[in-house]
């Protein structure tokens, strides 16, 4: 049940936060955002304060990483934006309510990098697709550098969850 209400709320508000931004609606993903946390944190959260801080870092850290990337040119948003929008620090914090159904992944590192390096840019290629932001040119060499970006995103992002609930770092043991 736990993991089924994280990827609906994901998906139902990574759409909202797309769609907002292809119809000219950008504040309706980061309106809706609290609806999908609260339904994360009354049916799947175990412990609501460390999820509701883990999240809140996320948004962080997804601002602070999309708005470099943009900096350094690997993508752009057709506003010509400097700085991450919104809509796309919230599908980060959208991201964080898959968290737990991925736990299990990460006891083998190489293979939880290589879902990392595949899952994190497939997100911004849907944006592509959608036209909300354009990868830089060309495109292979873009989403190769994202997907090394993302290899080490992914563990970082469950050793912040790790941190934020208290446990130690030790569970990204590479299994044999």
């Amino acid at each position: 049940m736990r993991q089924s209400v994280g990827f609906i709320s994901y998906y139902l508000g990574w759409w909202a936060c797309a769609m907002g931004a292809i119809y000219g609606y950008a504040w309706l993903g980061p309106v809706l955002l609290p609806f999908w946390v609260g339904i994360h944190l009354v049916f799947v959260a175990r412990f609501p304060t460390a999820e509701l801080i883990f999240l809140a870092g996320l948004a962080v850290m997804g601002w602070v990483v999309d708005s470099a990337l943009i900096q350094f040119g690997l993508f752009t948003l057709p506003n010509n934006g400097s700085f991450a929008p919104l809509w796309l620090v919230s599908m980060w914090v959208l991201l964080g309510l898959t968290s737990e159904s991925l736990l299990r992944w990460r006891k083998n590192l190489l293979l939880f990098m290589a879902i990392g390096a595949v899952s994190g840019p497939l997100a911004y290629v849907w944006c592509e697709a959608v036209e909300i932001l354009n990868y830089a040119r060309p495109l292979p060499l873009s989403l190769a550098l994202h997907g090394v970006i993302w290899a080490l995103l992914t563990p970082t992002l469950f050793y912040w969850r790790d941190f934020v609930y208290g446990r130690a770092p030790e569970l990204f043991l590479i299994q044999k």
